[in-house]
């Protein structure tokens, strides 16, 4: 039993101990408010920086931002995580005045990304390890490279980030994220450089069962865009594959366009302009490459390709119009020699 010596204590040293207590706690509120708000403030930096992106602000006042937050948070390793996260983020979008600058950019987005899950490890921060797993490997995705070598090591990287985000977003609990990542994937399948022509052929495979199941969760009653833009993404695969494969090329080209024409269920002219414009021009693609057993058939099928490139001009703009326009003229030029 431990002895109550407060009685012996004289009075001015009661006085004293009562004071020192008082201090104590005064410094341990005055560290939890001060803590809080300085968490507040580098979200506050965060939240204002991503509002002058959107704004276009200079990019000297949007760095500026960040690296304000970034000194707040060197005691917060969370609050690092996360403001390294969104200035990766930030750089992924900044606008570029060349193709070396958006490299620049996107290797200083890896680089955030990478200083993030430093902190956001998969047993502590499970699903912001994941969040930030996809974005490393949408920036690997879209690096541009000098050499083929370059540019499969980068997308090798990307499906290593993949994958360690599927080990969190899992299609039962993460249904949506599972979705987009199956997406992700399937993008960097139908575009993995490979030497050998079987290679090529299980990158495809892998690509279209990537597609298939994100749309086991993007159905098109619950998520119309997202539906039409994987349907959109398997036709362009299956367009893919049948140049590899001739003894498959018209069920490939069937299929990819009965995907096409899923996704135009939704990418309406009016709706979607953009969305509709791409993927009539890919339809078009389609057609042109189908292959016809008699003269009228090879006609029929340059026409409907035609009609779809007239369609892409209605709304696409930039190499969707430029590329529309060129497919018109060689078809005009084709049909003129075949009739």
């Amino acid at each position: 039993m431990i002895p109550n010596i407060w009685p012996t204590i004289t009075s001015s040293w009661r006085w004293a101990i009562a004071v020192l207590v008082f201090l104590i706690v005064v410094c341990i509120v005055i560290l939890f408010f001060g803590s809080f708000a300085t968490k507040r403030k580098i979200h506050e930096l965060n939240h204002r920086a991503f509002q002058r992106l959107k704004n276009n602000a200079s990019q000297s006042d949007i760095l500026g931002d960040f690296e304000m937050a970034l000194k707040l948070a060197r005691r917060f390793p969370k609050e690092d995580a996360m403001t390294h996260n969104n200035l990766g983020n930030t750089y992924q979008g900044l606008p570029a005045e060349s193709p070396e600058e958006r490299a620049a950019n996107l290797k200083k987005a890896a680089e955030c990304y990478i200083k993030a899950l430093e902190i956001y490890q998969k047993d502590r921060y499970p699903k912001e390890y994941a969040g930030t797993q996809n974005n490393l490997g949408i920036v690997y995705k879209d690096l541009p490279a000098e050499t083929a070598d370059e540019r499969t090591v980068n997308l090798k990287k990307a499906v290593g980030c993949f994958m360690k985000a599927l080990e969190i977003y899992q299609k039962d609990h993460y249904s949506e994220e599972y979705a987009m990542i199956q997406n992700n994937l399937g993008n960097v399948y139908g575009n993995l450089p490979a030497e050998m022509l079987e290679e090529k052929k299980s990158n495809f495979q892998k690509a279209i069962r990537c597609y298939h199941a994100a749309l086991e969760i993007r159905r098109k009653d619950r998520y119309p865009e997202k539906y039409a833009m994987t349907q959109n993404n398997l036709g362009n695969v299956y367009r893919a594959l049948s140049e590899e494969m001739p003894e498959e090329r018209a069920a490939n080209l069937r299929k990819a366009l009965e995907c096409y024409f899923k996704a135009l269920e939704i990418y309406q002219q009016d709706r979607y302009p953009e969305g509709f414009a791409m993927t009539q021009s890919n339809l078009g693609n389609a057609y042109r490459e189908l292959s016809a057993e008699t003269t009228e058939e090879c006609v029929a099928n340059l026409k409907k390709a035609k009609a779809c490139y007239e369609n892409a001009l209605l709304t696409g703009s930039g190499e969707v119009r430029q590329r529309a326009l060129e497919q018109i003229k060689i078809i005009n030029s084709v049909l003129q020699s075949l009739q």
